[in-house]
Parts: structure tokens; sequence; C-alpha cells
């Protein structure tokens, strides 16, 4: 089992209307400043998945019989979180009830969602009309196949 994490107190998450974003205490930043604001992708993920070990890590965590998110999902999902270009919006973090953890970002009439499953990386993506999913390997969360990168960069990019 792994220890707990902290994470900064100075922040405080919310959620707008598409994306998880941050501010600090001392700034109110527009929800694109925010989230590039002082590299804080990796705590922001950082403190949901927290959130998520500490309040999904029990059967029925969600009163509907949603399976437990284990260690092995917290540290897989990290793993592929590390893999995220700080250059694109943060995604948001949300546990399944299938016991998985998935990534969803939003912008405009774009949605992509990637959900861990065992050696997978399934993904589900909405592009104006046309929709897309697939499930790729994992690999073991050694670096992001080039399909997900491109539709990353083509549509969640900050620059």
């Amino acid at each position: 089992m792994r220890a707990a994490q902290s994470y900064p107190q100075i922040l405080y998450f919310f959620q707008g209307s598409n994306d998880y974003f941050c501010s600090s205490a001392e700034s109110n930043k527009s929800e694109e400043d925010s989230n590039s604001l002082f590299g804080l992708t990796d705590e922001i993920i950082g403190g949901k998945l927290l959130e998520i070990s500490e309040n999904c890590n029990e059967e029925d965590w969600d009163g509907y019989g949603g399976k437990a998110i284990t260690n092995e999902k917290i540290i897989q999902a990290e793993k592929l979180a590390s893999l995220f270009d700080s250059n694109t919006i943060i995604p948001r973090v949300v546990p399944d009830p299938a016991g998985e953890i998935g990534f969803e970002w939003i912008k405009g009439d774009k949605r992509l969602v990637l959900t861990l499953d065992q050696n997978f990386l399934i993904y589900s993506e909405i592009d104006g009309l046309k929709n897309n999913f697939g499930k790729l390997p994992s690999n073991n969360f050694a670096y992001l196949p080039e399909e997900i990168i491109e539709k990353l960069q083509k549509n969640f990019s900050l620059v």
C-alpha cells in the first residue's frame, strides 16, 4: 500500500462548465491561464487521484454498487497522467463505477475520454457530429499512443 501524498493547500478546485481548473488564494486568473498556472497540472491531477483513492476505495462507494478503485488503478492513472503534455488543458479526473479511472477533456463541441482498463487504454471521442472510439494497448503506460497524442494536440492544446 502506498503512502498518501500531500498537495499544496493554497489551491482550491472547482468545476467550471467544461474543465477542472485551479486558482491560487492570491490570484483570480481566467480558466485558460489557470490551466497552466505555475505548471500545476501534476498537483491538480494528483490531488484528484488522492481524493478518488480516499473516497472510492470500497465497494459501493457511489451508493449504486460501484466497484472499489484499487491502489493499483491509482498508480496506473498516475503513470498515465505523467505522460500528458503540459500544453493541453487539464482533464477532469473521474472515478468510474466499474472500478476504473477516466480522464476527460472537453473544449467546445469536442470531447475525449480515456479510461484505464486492465492492460488497455479505452478512448471515446466526439468531434462535432463525428464519434470515434477504440481500445489501444497501454504499453504499461510507458508512453502515450501516437493516436492519443494527436487527438490531444489537435483539439485540446493551450497554445
